[in-house]
């Protein structure tokens, strides 16, 4: 019985032991549990801190991007201010230039109405010397009509002088056969006396007609003076006119030559300052080209996509745009391939529409498009891998390539456009890969 209650004692003992370490190992079990609680609880807290870290250095670099892009925007809004008093400037001078050619253009003008007042002047002189001219030949036609009045009054006169004398000599011959009849039967006196009075009558016929003869002689050399007078003034008006038209013509022709020359030094001139704007203008685009291409090469081009998935510490790829596939393109004789690190672009010249083809595989793309150049953002995939480049493509839209690696795995790659054009972005498969198409019209 003894040995019984000590067995019974031991049992009970050993039941209390078991009871107890059953009791140990649900405490062991659940401070476990509460462990195993705790390191999830911490291993959440470590990760909601390095999710909470991410985001910091996002929002640091986001941060430090809109700082560059403020002081880029500052140096910008400088930029435009210079351009803007540089352009006030050259349109000052623009305006002076203007103001200048104007001055010069009036003076032109004024000159060109001196020279037409000079010409107006000489025709007037001219005309003047046409007017006396006509005076003259008129005065001449009347010195030759009052010449020919004086020769025919002096033919009649010469005319009526020869019938007198005629007359005369009838009368002394009738006188003289009268006297001679009377001679026979007057005495020799009387005879003397008829024969004198009609050597008389004889003489002073013989003194008519002389003296009709003088007057017709003077009035003969009076007009012949005249009309060499008269021709002498005209040959004289005539060789003043002939010289005063050659120096009016020679003036002309030297004044129209000088206004040509000034004509054209002006439009060289003029010329000359378009084609030095236009090169100022030329340097001062590419020099402005240069600064953006700088700018943009020093600003580190952070995508709201890429912050996001920066942000988050999920993995999984962002879905791409809805696009067709279309058909595989059939090849073209004179495709040029133009290849920077492992990238490609092929360029097509032959067809209508200039196409760019980039490697696209598994990467994600963002394209955005501005007047002068298109910009893709490749993520994830072969983008992460590929090396910085420039490639000058030589086409009629686009002109060269840029590949400039971002962070988190991206690449940008700058499009540059020979002129404004807005691409058509699809997703094309050829040879087992999907590339990128941008299509550009001509």
């Amino acid at each position: 019985k003894a040995e019984r209650e000590l067995l019974d004692a031991r049992e009970k003992r050993a039941q209390q032991a078991l009871a107890e370490a059953k009791k140990l190992r649900a405490q062991a079990d659940k401070q476990r549990a509460e462990a195993e609680r705790q390191k999830k609880i911490a291993n959440a807290q470590r990760r909601e801190a390095e999710r909470q870290k991410q985001i910091a250095k996002a929002q640091r670099v986001e941060a430090e991007r809109q700082k560059k892009i403020a002081s880029a925007q500052r140096l910008e809004a400088e930029r435009q201010t210079k351009l803007a008093a540089a352009q006030r400037a050259e349109a000052e001078r623009q305006r002076k230039e203007a103001e200048r050619q104007r001055a010069a253009a009036e003076k032109l003008r004024r000159a060109a109405a001196g020279a037409k007042q000079a010409a107006n002047q000489r025709l007037d002189r001219a005309a003047q010397l046409r007017r006396e001219t006509e005076k003259l030949r008129t005065e001449l036609l009347a010195a030759r009509l009052r010449a020919a009045r004086e020769k025919r009054r002096l033919g009649k006169r010469e005319r009526r002088l020869r019938r007198l004398a005629k007359r005369l000599e009838r009368a002394a011959r009738r006188e003289a056969r009268v006297a001679a009849r009377a001679a026979k039967s007057r005495s020799a006196s009387d005879a003397r006396a008829a024969r004198a009075r009609a050597a008389a009558a004889a003489k002073a016929a013989r003194a008519a007609r002389a003296e009709a003869n003088e007057a017709k002689d003077k009035a003969i050399a009076a007009a012949k003076e005249a009309r060499e007078s008269a021709e002498a003034r005209i040959r004289a008006l005539k060789k003043r006119m002939l010289v005063e038209a050659s120096l009016a013509k020679r003036r002309a022709v030297a004044a129209a030559e000088t206004a040509r020359k000034a004509a054209l030094a002006d439009a060289a001139r003029v010329r000359e300052q378009a084609l030095s704007v236009e090169r100022r203008a030329r340097a001062e685009v590419a020099r402005l080209r240069a600064e953006a291409a700088r700018l943009r090469s020093r600003l580190s081009l952070v995508t709201s996509a890429s912050v996001a998935r920066a942000a988050t510490d999920d993995d999984t790829p962002r879905p791409l745009p809805s696009r067709t596939l279309s058909s595989e393109p059939q090849p073209r004789r004179r495709v040029r391939s133009v290849r920077s690190g492992a990238l490609s672009a092929r360029f097509d010249k032959k067809a209508r529409a200039e196409h760019l083809y980039i490697p696209l595989d598994n990467a994600q793309y963002e394209v955005s498009s501005s007047w002068d150049r298109t910009v893709i953002v490749l993520s994830g995939g072969i983008a992460s891998a590929l090396a910085a480049g420039t490639s000058q493509l030589g086409g009629t839209v686009a002109g060269s390539l840029t590949f400039n690696p971002l962070r988190y795995g991206s690449l940008q790659v700058v499009v540059e456009l020979n002129r404004a054009a807005t691409p058509r972005v699809d997703r094309v498969r050829m040879g087992g890969h999907i590339y990128l198409r941008l299509t550009y019209l001509k």
